[in-house]
């Protein structure tokens, strides 16, 4: 298939993270690869990629939007799980830019979960498509960043993600940290043109 591996290697580690995260001790998560929809005799259709779980479920009420931004099951402040809500919103933006689709499945809350990806497979003799594009203004097309370098300081992987995407996007060469030691550790070795970072950090 044509694609970018490293977005696509993405799109598969937010499904375990969100899998794992949601999975208690004991439980089980399980990923599978396959190549369905067979138009002759050696020709896929597409690539399916499922990662299914049995931990907490999503209710029905919530099923709609899980691939929302900034949506979450439980939203309130004492949640136990971290992060805000954008794992998921990623992953649908990465595969629709590849020309899938991805879905959402669970019996309900304490069920277990289902997460399936499709991506087209070329076909022969294709040339290599261009991934799906948005419609952009002139003052935020692809690229418009090229030759800026971007270091990322957030301790939320959902958020870091999330930046790291947007800027890569638009051009520029983006590097994250997880923490402040880590962070000063880069800009001693290679001082960025712009830091962007979370101001709420734990110490």
């Amino acid at each position: 298939m044509w694609g970018d591996a490293k977005r696509l290697q993405q799109v598969v580690w937010n499904l375990l993270t969100n899998a794992v995260k949601f999975t208690p001790s004991g439980g089980t998560v399980e990923v599978r690869l396959s190549a369905v929809g067979v138009t002759d005799s050696s020709s896929p259709n597409y690539v399916q990629i499922t990662v299914s779980d049995t931990g907490k479920g999503i209710s029905k009420e919530f099923l709609p939007y899980v691939f929302d931004r900034f949506r979450q099951a439980d939203g309130s402040i004492t949640r136990a799980d971290s992060g805000l809500g954008l794992g998921l919103a990623i992953v649908r933006h990465l595969v629709e830019l590849h020309g899938g689709t991805v879905t959402a499945e669970s019996p309900g809350k304490d069920k277990g979960a289902t997460f399936t990806v499709k991506l087209p497979l070329k076909q022969r003799r294709s040339p290599p498509p261009r991934l799906r594009g948005e419609k952009k203004s002139d003052g935020m097309r692809p690229g418009i960043l090229a030759g800026l370098k971007v270091l990322v300081v957030d301790d939320e992987p959902d958020n870091r993600d999330f930046l790291m995407v947007a800027l890569e996007y638009f051009g520029a060469s983006a590097t994250a940290a997880a923490t402040a030691a880590e962070a000063i550790d880069i800009l001693q070795q290679s001082p960025p043109h712009i830091l962007v970072s979370d101001i709420g950090m734990p110490a």
